[in-house]
């Protein structure tokens, strides 16, 4: 049995969020609650498999040679943050982060998986609401690691085949 979201924080953060963001930036027609509702529970069934493989071409002497990355996706509340304002106010992003979120905002189903698999793992989070804003848990969790000494996670990380 899969893990749910809740029903109160996905009503009102994450459906509002996926209809501003996904309907404006990416010119789809309006999509019901309904619909949303249904994504959000195909979602749960996949927060354990959000895994990608992703395929790189490298010609080389007119041989074409194919690398298989596997990549999972990290779900801190930074990585979320830098997410949402990929889409919310890219002018907020460092170079760095914009580059590591440029290609996943692209694709609703990756997002609305982490979304879903930083709800259930970690509780509840602030979305819609924070407009435009920086989200001050990640700041601080950011804070934290340069305190430490430590950077900030990738988004994307290579795993083991």
């Amino acid at each position: 049995m899969s893990q749910r979201v809740d029903y109160h924080w996905a009503q009102q953060e994450l459906i509002p969020f996926l209809q501003s963001v996904f309907e404006w930036r990416l010119g789809n027609p309006g999509r019901t609650k309904a619909q949303w509702e249904a994504d959000i529970r195909r979602a749960e069934g996949r927060i354990n498999t959000v895994v990608s493989i992703s395929t790189c071409l490298l010609r080389l002497c007119s041989l074409v040679l194919t690398y298989r990355f596997k990549r999972d996706y990290d779900d801190s509340i930074i990585t979320i943050d830098r997410i949402r304002l990929a889409f919310a106010n890219p002018s907020a992003l460092t170079a760095a982060d914009r580059v590591q979120t440029d290609t996943i905002i692209d694709d609703l189903d990756l997002c609305l998986t982490l979304f879903v698999r930083r709800a259930i793992n970690h509780g509840a989070y602030r979305l819609c609401s924070l407009a435009s804003g920086l989200n001050p848990a990640a700041m601080q969790e950011r804070e934290i690691l340069r305190q430490k000494g430590e950077k900030v996670p990738d988004i994307r990380r290579d795993l083991a085949r």
